[in-house]
């Protein structure tokens, strides 16, 4: 086994033992790789070194080979901003820790943010500003940063509440609605048309009305060049249901102008899709 240092005196008997323990087992040993060395040195003794030119490795024996990984000039691991842990001696790790940061206002225009990128599951920086306009969605624009309402295009609530709002300078669809006996009416198209009769009504079906809350319809109706043509109420159908006949003050019907191209105008209003309560401002000229 390596025994250390001797020194020689002049004729001196240089022995098989001497040559092993002080030589051999106390020389760094080159091989290709462990296979070679392993073939090489079949019984290692504990402090024996070799060096693997494949792999470029210093190795000692110890119960096992082991790579030789020298002191090296590093003396610690200081935790940064945003960083926990950290040493002096042994296995050092850091860990992220926001709680380590301080805090900012945020210049949506100029800062960046750490991402890790799906693509290749590397570390990168985005902007902000980059990272906001990839999230906007629908009726959403985003300047610098900055979301905003995009109201110069179609904004689609899905039937949503929408409190506190205040309206100016608006206008409702004109919904075109088209003549016959029957008159089918779809508010899913808006809550305001017009039609000129051409017949006299029969039935009115309206459909797409909500089965929450309050809505109206209100309808312009214009005879033709004929003129007297009739609205019945007694057939109305509300989303697919069966006839109901509607509701008007002390129970009066409606009986609309009969003059050729006279304007009359007639609400239809729905609580809960129920039946509706009818109410006309008639013989506008």
């Amino acid at each position: 086994m390596p025994s250390g240092f001797k020194v020689f005196a002049t004729g001196e008997v240089l022995t098989a033992s001497d040559v092993n323990n002080y030589l051999m087992e106390q020389s760094i040993c080159v091989f290709a790789d462990a296979s070679a060395r392993d073939a090489g040195i079949t019984s290692p003794e504990d402090g024996q070194f070799v060096f693997l030119t494949g792999s470029s490795t210093l190795q000692f024996y110890n119960s096992g080979w082991t790579n030789f990984i020298g002191e090296g000039d590093i003396t610690g691991v200081t935790a940064g901003d945003g960083l926990s842990g950290g040493g002096t001696s042994g296995a050092v790790t850091l860990d992220l820790d926001l709680n380590e940061l301080t805090g900012a206002t945020v210049d949506v225009a100029n800062d960046s943010v750490a991402i890790i990128d799906a693509t290749d599951n590397s570390s990168k920086k985005e902007s902000v500003a980059d990272l906001v306009s990839g999230i906007t969605g629908s009726n959403l624009t985003a300047t610098s940063g900055v979301i905003a309402l995009d109201i110069d295009a179609e904004v689609d609530f899905n039937d949503q509440t929408a409190k506190e709002i205040v309206l100016q300078d608006y206008a409702e669809t004109d919904v075109a609605v088209t003549s016959g006996t029957t008159l089918s009416i779809n508010l899913a198209n808006g809550n305001t048309g017009s039609v000129t009769l051409g017949h006299n009504v029969t039935d009115i079906d309206f459909t797409n009305v909500p089965t929450n809350g309050t809505s109206t319809f209100t309808l312009k109706i214009t005879q033709d060049g004929t003129g007297s043509r009739t609205l019945a109420i007694n057939a109305i159908s509300i989303n697919g249901g069966g006839h109901v006949t509607g509701k008007t003050p002390g129970a009066a019907g409606v009986t609309l102008s009969t003059g050729a191209n006279d304007i009359d105008l007639i609400t239809f209003l729905f609580f809960d899709a129920g039946t509706p309560l009818i109410n006309t401002l008639l013989d506008f000229s």
